[in-house]
C-alpha cells in the first residue's frame, strides 16, 4: 500500500524550492552590505595571509570563512543558497528542540517560512542564518543533554555572531536551575567552560590583531565615551529615537495582519504557558532579550531572527492544544 504524502511537506518543498530561486538570482545583490566585507575578510585572509575584520574593528570568523570561501569558488549564488538552507534547517531544528510532542513539523516549517522578511532576507549571503544555524543545533544537543557537542556548538554560534552569546550563556543557567538549586554546578560550569574556550580560539586571530586588548570594543556601556549616533548603524541611544523606529520595525516584522490576530490570543496564550516549565522560561527569555536587543538596534532586521521563530513556537503549541 502506498503511504500518502503529507500536503504540508510538498509545500513545504516547493516553498524552499522558492526561496532557493531567490537566492540564486538574488546573486550579488546582498540584503545586508556587510555581505562584501565578510567576502573581502576571507580574500585578505588567503590573498595577504592577514586578517582585516569583517566588521572594522571586529569580525565573525566562521561566516567570513563560509561565506568567504563559498563566493570565491562557487560564486554569490552558491552562498546565498547555502545561507537560505541553513536557515531553513535551523527552523527544523527549533522545532526538534522545543517541539517534541507535536507531530507537525512541516506545517511549521510553512508557518515560519509564511514570514515575507525571515523568508528574504535570509536568502543573502549574511552571517544570521549561519549563527542561527549553529545556534539551534545548540539548543538540539542541550534539550537532549548531550552537554559536550552542545557546548562546542555554542562557541561556534559565538564564532559566528559574538553577539548570540546573550541567547546562550543565560540558557545554560536557566537550563540547569534545577540542578543549581540542587547545588549541583558540575554540568554548568562545563559548559561555560567548554563554549568559551572553543568560542574564544576562534576569536584568536582578532585579539592578536588588537594585542590582545579589549581597545576594539565601540560598544555603548562598554566605553564611557562612546556617544556616537550611528552606532551599530542606528540612531542615538535615546528612547526617543529608538522606541518609535523599533514599534514600527518590529510591526511590519511580524506582519500587517498576523500583529493583529496575535494581539487577540495573546490573553489566551499567556493562559495556557506553564511559566514553571524551564523549557518554557527559556522561550520567553529568547524572547524577551531579543525584543531588548532589536531595540538597542532596530536597524538590523535580521536579528529578530530568534525573536520571530520562538514566538511561532508558542503560538504553535498553543495552537496545538486547542
Amino acid at each position: 500500500m502506498i503511504k500518502k504524502i503529507d500536503n504540508n511537506l510538498i509545500l513545504s518543498l516547493v516553498v524552499i524550492l522558492f526561496g532557493i530561486f531567490i537566492a540564486y538570482n538574488r546573486s550579488s545583490n546582498f540584503a545586508d552590505n556587510d555581505s562584501y566585507s565578510l567576502i573581502n575578510a576571507y580574500l585578505s585572509l588567503i590573498d595577504e595571509d592577514t586578517y582585516e575584520p569583517s566588521r572594522g574593528a571586529y569580525g565573525h570568523p566562521i561566516p567570513e570563512i563560509l561565506i568567504g570561501f563559498l563566493s570565491f569558488h562557487f560564486g554569490t549564488k552558491i552562498s546565498n543558497i547555502f545561507c537560505f538552507l541553513l536557515f531553513s534547517l535551523s527552523i527544523i531544528f527549533f522545532y526538534k528542540s522545543f517541539l517534541k510532542e507535536n507531530k507537525n513539523l512541516y506545517l511549521f516549517l510553512l508557518l515560519v517560512l509564511s514570514n515575507s522578511y525571515l523568508f528574504l532576507e535570509n536568502a543573502s549571503s549574511v552571517d544570521y542564518p549561519i549563527a542561527l544555524f549553529f545556534l539551534s543545533i545548540g539548543y538540539y544537543f542541550l534539550v537532549n543533554r548531550k552537554y559536550l557537542l552542545s557546548s562546542i556548538i555554542f562557541g561556534i554560534t559565538i564564532a559566528s555572531r559574538v553577539n548570540f552569546l546573550i541567547f546562550i550563556y543565560p540558557v545554560l543557567i536557566i537550563f540547569f536551575l534545577n540542578e543549581i538549586k540542587d547545588k549541583k554546578i558540575k554540568n554548568l560550569i562545563f559548559s561555560f567552560l567548554i563554549t568559551t574556550i572553543v568560542g574564544l580560539l576562534f576569536y584568536y586571530r582578532l585579539f592578536d590583531l588588537h594585542n590582545f586588548s579589549l581597545d576594539f570594543l565601540e560598544i555603548p556601556f562598554i566605553k564611557e565615551n562612546n556617544n556616537n549616533s550611528g552606532w551599530y548603524g542606528g540612531p542615538k541611544l535615546e528612547f526617543s529615537s529608538l522606541f518609535p523606529r523599533f514599534i514600527y520595525k518590529t510591526y511590519l516584522l511580524i506582519g500587517i495582519f498576523s500583529v493583529f490576530i496575535f494581539l487577540i490570543f495573546l490573553k489566551d496564550l499567556i493562559y495556557k504557558i506553564q511559566f514553571k516549565e524551564i523549557i518554557n522560561i527559556i522561550l520567553i527569555f529568547i524572547i524577551s532579550i531579543n525584543l531588548l536587543l532589536f531595540f538597542l538596534s532596530p536597524t538590523k532586521i535580521l536579528l529578530i531572527n530568534p525573536f520571530i521563530i520562538v514566538t511561532y513556537i508558542l503560538i504553535f503549541k498553543y495552537l496545538d492544544k486547542k
